[in-house]
């Protein structure tokens, strides 16, 4: 979660934008305050010292100045410290459903291991997994795709 604290800079002055910024921190959430208005002149004095918690930026949403540095600053406090480069980051919905196949039949497998199954069936098991994996690596051909089609939908001649 992320709070964005756009306020009027000739409005709003120093001491109450401090004030407000204490009350908004309660909600534990990284802010960015944007003092917006900064075309019209007339500016108030503000000095915000931007920390972790609190990022501090002005614009002027008319004009549209600064807007691709509130839209950078959203995005890299949005991500924070969630992708790190450590993560498996899948696009193609085909290889999602082919890893929750996956991980069903994985699950099953450690089921078995834990209760009485017979190691037939963990076996049967454990290559559902392999051959869903296959369908990610490209180990599964393309007539193995084409059968698995074919078995679950009646197409006409």
């Amino acid at each position: 979660a992320l709070l964005v604290y756009v306020f009027d800079v000739n409005e709003l002055s120093e001491i109450e934008l401090k004030i407000d910024l204490q009350n908004l921190q309660r909600a534990g959430m990284p802010i960015i305050a944007v003092a917006n208005k900064i075309d019209l002149g007339g500016k108030n004095s503000i000095s915000i010292n931007p920390s972790e918690e609190i990022k501090y930026l002005e614009i002027s949403a008319q004009q549209k100045q600064h807007i691709e540095e509130l839209k950078t600053l959203i995005y890299k406090t949005a991500i924070q410290g969630r992708l790190t480069g450590e993560e498996t980051v899948i696009t193609n919905i085909r290889h999602l459903e082919a890893l929750k196949r996956t991980n069903e039949a994985l699950e099953r497998v450690l089921y078995g291991m834990e209760n009485p199954v017979t190691s037939d069936f963990l076996a049967m098991d454990i290559k559902q997994a392999l051959y869903y994996l296959g369908e990610i690596t490209g180990a599964v051909t393309t007539d193995d795709l084409l059968e698995n089609i074919f078995s679950k939908f009646c197409i006409g001649k």
